[in-house]
């Protein structure tokens, strides 16, 4: 949810700045088929992981291979303003999926998210797991809760905000010219 709310943020600042939505739609993205299928892919996995959960390595690897396309994507296209910021919140994403082999969700940051939420019927998918004392690099693991309406809480980490924010850039610029490239 909070992928969405970095473009909406963009995309409103940008036209209530003199922006146009002409401007964002006629920006050109190199690997932009790529980077449609790796989200589309990315936004799945974890509800097949639900399903699949005997499937959880095969899942990993190709969470990380997408994430994977998603970082090559944003280097082709780091001269856009933002893209820099969305390839290193992928890249600490990956970084901290890789090294415990899923993403590791403070426990705490669940609570504070929705205190309704009694830890012990807390279920993780393939791709999620507790976050422990042999969590490695435990500062970009999902720690910080997001509050707000129900539908709209969860846990993100650090890598998420640098994403979310290079989107909201990315999309603030693109309202506000055309790349010429």
């Amino acid at each position: 949810m909070i992928l969405f709310d970095g473009i909406l943020a963009g995309l409103v600042l940008g036209l209530m700045t003199g922006g146009r939505l002409s401007n964002l739609l006629a920006r050109s993205i190199t690997g932009e088929s790529v980077l449609l299928v790796a989200l589309i892919v990315q936004l799945l996995l974890p509800s097949v992981s639900r399903v699949l959960p005997s499937a959880r390595w095969f899942l990993l690897i190709a969470w990380l291979l997408m994430m994977g396309c998603l970082l090559v994507v944003a280097l082709m296209n780091v001269r856009l303003v933002g893209m820099a910021l969305v390839a290193l919140g992928v890249a600490l994403n990956m970084t901290v999926i890789a090294l415990n082999g899923a993403m590791p969700v403070s426990l705490p940051a669940i609570t504070a998210a929705d205190p309704d939420v009694a830890i012990h019927s807390v279920k993780f998918d393939a791709l999620h797991e507790p976050l422990s004392d042999q969590t490695l690099l435990p500062l970009i693991a999902d720690t910080i809760a997001v509050p707000g309406p129900k539908w709209h809480r969860g846990i993100v980490s650090v890598g998420d905000i640098v994403l979310v924010i290079g989107l909201g850039l990315f999309v603030f610029s693109g309202t506000r010219r055309v790349d010429v490239a």
